[in-house]
């Protein structure tokens, strides 16, 4: 429960500052047990706050050369658990305590948060649910201008809700959108239950650099929007600002007529 109490706390932290308050934390909580088994504190903050740390940068490597959620986990819990061993040693204490508070280290912060990622998610307010798509775009930032993003897509419900998707398979230029249709009618499922879709967002990577005035828009895009959700507006976020996706004669491209505006932040 502490484990999972931390990278709660760090959620709006980022870059080396999120690792490194994570890596203390996680040292803590690694002293704290090893104190408790028998052991001393020094080896045990050695072991946490080395498996914290090394398993972080794990799984960002691992999702930057696009493996699936089994090597993620895999590959994030072995290199936490070893590099804890290690670290114990280094300070003195044993490879199998250290291997120990490594593997929970990253298996109760790192790999349970993506685990949970695995979920859509509900918000009864727009705002929150842009904010909520830009913040899930983001998946390393280094802090030095470096920034590794992916498409994060969405639901506006008929309801008045929105509902934005689990992102873990997005690219950077393409999202999943799970669609059931029933009479003709687009729904998206959410916790046992089909919700009609009003029509769909997603976030566009602050890296990529368009004309002025516009941004870019895919034959997907269009084709979801035309053919999928019957001309709908699109909500396009993108630097924090909503461009809305409309049928209009501004531009024609792939055959579909369209429009764009800034609609501003939201």
């Amino acid at each position: 429960m502490f484990a999972k109490a931390i990278g709660n706390a760090v959620k709006g932290l980022k870059g080396i500052l999120k690792v490194g308050v994570q890596a203390v934390a996680h040292g803590h909580l690694g002293g704290m047990m090893s104190l408790a088994m028998g052991g001393d504190y020094f080896s045990g903050f050695a072991a946490g706050a080395v498996g914290s740390a090394i398993g972080h940068y794990a799984l960002k490597g691992l999702e930057r050369v696009g493996a699936n959620n089994f090597w993620k986990a895999a590959g994030t819990i072995t290199a936490g658990s070893l590099s804890g061993g290690i670290g114990s040693v280094i300070a003195g204490g044993k490879f199998w305590d250290g291997f120990r508070n490594g593997a929970i280290s990253t298996s109760l912060n790192h790999v349970m948060h993506m685990i949970q990622e695995k979920i859509h998610h509900y918000f009864e307010k727009k705002k929150d649910a842009f904010n909520y798509a830009q913040e899930k775009s983001i998946l390393l930032d280094m802090g030095d201008g470096y920034v590794l993003e992916r498409e994060v897509s969405g639901f506006a419900l008929e309801n008045g809700d929105y509902i934005v998707l689990d992102p873990s398979d997005n690219t950077r230029t393409e999202s999943k959108n799970p669609i059931t249709i029933k009479n003709g009618e687009s729904y998206v499922k959410f916790e046992g239950e089909f919700y009609k879709i009003k029509s769909q967002f997603h976030t566009h990577p602050s890296g990529m650099k368009y004309a002025p005035g516009r941004i870019g828009v895919s034959k997907n895009d269009l084709s979801l929007m035309f053919n999928r959700f019957k001309g709908a507006s699109m909500s396009i976020l993108y630097r924090g600002n909503e461009w809305i996706l409309s049928a209009g004669n501004q531009f024609n491209k792939y055959g579909f007529n369209y429009s764009l505006k800034n609609n501003g932040t939201w």
